[in-house]
């Protein structure tokens, strides 16, 4: 019995402290649209998507964004980072050009004792106290991925099993 391939559901990304996010329809990296990330007051506010149970413990993955943005600072860190419930830690960052697509990837191994049941991936800028500047940067945000990597396979030699 051949059943059809199913595609993967999208991302179904949700604000974070009062950033409202929205589909932009021009302006894109690629394709027909991106995730515009407005009305920001602290560095982490924007997109977060919970992942609970896709996530797998000492699985290494490669996590990855496209961002730009059109008024701030000249540069920008964006960082992609994940919350276990205890704080978050940064998986992935990079220094963003005013006006220029810049791509954010990374790997990451998850723990082995991680409880990945409530793991979180966002989309912040660097923390401060004041907030600096780039924390009301507005911001589109394109490509993000969050890709497993096979793990690898020990094959004995015949030697090894005789």
């Amino acid at each position: 019995l051949h059943r059809p391939l199913r595609r993967p559901p999208p991302l179904c990304l949700r604000h974070r402290r009062g950033a409202p996010l929205s589909r932009e329809t021009s302006g894109a990296a690629s394709g027909t649209g991106a995730l515009r990330v407005a009305g920001r007051t602290l560095n982490g506010s924007g997109p977060n998507q919970q992942l609970g149970g896709k996530i797998q413990a000492g699985v290494t993955y490669e996590v990855s964004a496209r961002v730009r943005y059109a008024s701030g600072p000249a540069q920008v860190r964006f960082n992609l980072v994940g919350d276990w419930g205890a704080g978050v830690t940064t998986l992935a960052w990079a220094n963003a050009t005013l006006g220029e697509w810049t791509t954010v990837r990374g790997t990451y191994t998850v723990p082995q004792d991680a409880d990945v049941r409530t793991f979180k991936l966002a989309v912040e800028t660097p923390w401060g106290n004041p907030q600096p500047p780039s924390s009301s940067v507005e911001y589109l945000l394109d490509h993000l991925a969050v890709v497993g990597r096979a793990p690898a396979v020990a094959s004995p030699s015949l030697a090894a099993v005789s």
